[in-house]
């Protein structure tokens, strides 16, 4: 288990890595390659349509160590186009080819766990990877800003590079055979996707997760566009004090995360995710009024008060990381667990892409919709989208989800229940 938990862990470490070595450092990113809001915004969807086209692959029967070695080779070629010819076309390539390669290595790993676990292990098990994974949160930003003043853009390019040679050794034969027998047996069995996946679709209840899912990276888009803009040109911060405080952001991140795992294994998966959820959904509506004040006069109490309501929103984090990431990945293996299904490739699949279009969108939107009405009114608009469709998800899950849970048999039960 301490190895599946590491692969699945470095993997993740890898994406953070390569995600936040752009992304709190884009507004200075910006001004030295003359880049636009809209440019922006492209340049951070890309690592997503690529993670988008990864994900086809799994619907031709990818087997999890060829996944694993296309991943680990994606992982070095991405960045090492970047830091060849750092500038817009390159960066676009370079991650469109990073996001290609997260796919299979994510999927593979994240369903290699849910399939290996105790149903009274997951919660914290994936609330560990993410803690774990999340630490490349830490390690972006700093290499990206260390790097940067000496060599430029290439500079964190080719340690991400020389990062990835290293999972080579983790990817590459790290994992016993006998973790994937299962999955191989699925795959020689003949089975199509569109049959694997076709319980999907008897009733809503992915559906209804998968919006949850689209709305939360649509915020995270949003936000990974904005917040950084907003600070560095409106409240004037450095490279080194945005960098900080990322840092302390991702920090109470990793702490969220391990306890909400802990409290999912312990307690009822679904009030411990959804409260996380909607408690996320009501601080979006306090950024955007921050945001608004600070633009009328620029008091430090303003400051404060925009800094303390985003520390929340990432500390509460999305659907894989942070205080709703452990329930909620944890939430959807059971579901499938309890159905009697085994097709958690398929399951996590449609997951990431979800995942990957909804944070695409919403960097999309940040770099369009901001610099027409500003970060205030850009938020606002979307924040009556998120709590609502919030609150009509919560509703629709526990009512589909309750009589699973219900009907699983304990272990005290005598021998006649059902």
């Amino acid at each position: 288990m301490h190895k599946i938990i590491m692969a699945c862990s470095y993997s993740w470490f890898m994406w953070n890595l390569m995600y936040t070595s752009i992304v709190p450092m884009m507004p200075f990113y910006a001004r030295d390659y003359d880049l636009s809001r809209t440019q922006q915004g492209m340049v951070l969807a890309s690592i997503h349509f690529g993670f988008i086209a990864g994900v086809l692959m799994f619907q031709g029967g990818l087997r999890p160590q060829s996944a694993l070695k296309i991943g680990a080779a994606c992982y070095i070629i991405g960045p090492a186009i970047i830091a060849f010819d750092p500038g817009l076309v390159t960066l676009i390539i370079g991650r469109l080819i990073e996001g290609f390669g997260a796919a299979p290595l994510i999927i593979t790993h994240d369903a290699t766990l849910s399939r290996s676990l105790a149903p009274h292990q997951k919660g914290r098990a994936f609330a560990m990877k993410g803690a774990i994974g999340t630490s490349g949160l830490f390690f972006g930003p700093v290499i990206g800003q260390q790097l940067y003043e000496y060599g430029g853009l290439r500079g964190p390019m080719i340690c991400i590079t020389v990062m990835g040679c290293f999972g080579v050794l983790v990817y590459y034969n790290y994992l016993p055979a006998e973790l994937f027998r299962e999955r191989e047996k699925v795959l020689e069995s003949g089975s199509t996707w569109k049959e694997r996946s076709a319980h999907f679709k008897e009733n809503q209840l992915l559906t209804m997760m998968m919006i949850v899912q689209l709305l939360t990276f649509i915020l995270i888009g949003i936000f990974f566009l904005l917040v950084p803009d907003f600070l560095h040109n409106h409240w004037e911060f450095s490279m080194g004090s945005l960098v900080m405080l990322w840092l302390s952001w991702d920090f109470v991140k990793v702490v969220l995360g391990l306890a909400a795992g802990g409290m999912a294994d312990r307690g009822n998966t679904w009030i411990v995710c959804m409260c996380g959820l909607l408690l996320q959904s009501f601080m979006i509506f306090l950024v955007a009024e921050a945001a608004n004040a600070a633009l009328a006069s620029k008091d430090e109490w303003k400051l404060y008060w925009f800094l303390i309501s985003v520390g929340v929103i990432f500390g509460l984090g999305t659907t894989v990381d942070g205080f709703i990431g452990g329930p909620f990945v944890k939430l959807m293996t059971e579901v499938e667990r309890l159905l009697g299904k085994d097709c958690y490739e398929e399951l996590f699949a449609i997951s990431v892409t979800v995942v990957a279009l909804g944070e695409a969108l919403g960097s999309i939107y940040a770099g369009y919709v901001y610099q027409y009405v500003g970060f205030g009114f850009a938020l606002s608009g979307f924040a009556w989208c998120h709590l609502i469709g919030m609150l009509i998800c919560a509703y629709s899950i526990q009512g589909m989800v309750r009589p699973l849970f219900d009907t699983e048999k304990r272990g005290l039960d005598s021998q006649s229940s059902a």
